[in-house]
């Protein structure tokens, strides 16, 4: 369904989204505004992606995980083997990361970043294997906040 929207600059300098979109709830379409904030992100980036393959054909489709992070900011979107999707955002915060927000696929809040934190050596297309799950790195970065590359 579409979600359009036009947005425009507020006087701090965020953005209001103004917008209709569909609401799956009740089957019709609602106005909605949501502000754009940008916040401070430096340190290692990387995305990751980890595809599960079913034991035989007759499973379907396994289930395809992508986990972005950007210093202490994740974002997960998977496609579950049912074909439906779930996500959650999550901050790392003093006791690890926490979960922010989350929609959809109640069971499988479990996706946190599997390697915290993230090798340093790591390149696109190097794999690796935590509890029983395949990632592949497809990108890894330094975003710094002054311009300065990291210590390997």
């Amino acid at each position: 369904m579409a979600d359009e929207g036009t947005f425009s600059e507020l006087p701090n300098g965020d953005l209001l989204e103004t917008g209709v979109m569909y609401d799956p709830h009740d089957g019709k379409f609602k106005s909605y505004q949501e502000v754009w904030h940008d916040l401070p992100a430096s340190g290692r980036g990387l995305v990751l992606e980890s595809v599960e393959k079913p034991s035989s054909a007759a499973e379907g489709p396994g289930r395809k995980v992508w986990v972005a992070m950007i210093g202490k900011y994740q974002v997960m979107v998977a496609k579950l083997s049912s074909g439906a999707y779930t996500a959650w955002t999550a901050l790392e915060q003093e006791q690890g990361w926490q979960i922010v927000t989350h929609a959809g696929g109640e069971g499988e809040v479990d996706l946190i970043l599997p390697v915290i934190p993230p090798d340093h050596r790591w390149e696109p297309g190097d794999t690796f294997e935590v509890s029983g799950n395949e990632w592949t790195v497809k990108e890894h970065f330094w975003v710094p906040s002054d311009g300065a590359k990291p210590n390997a």
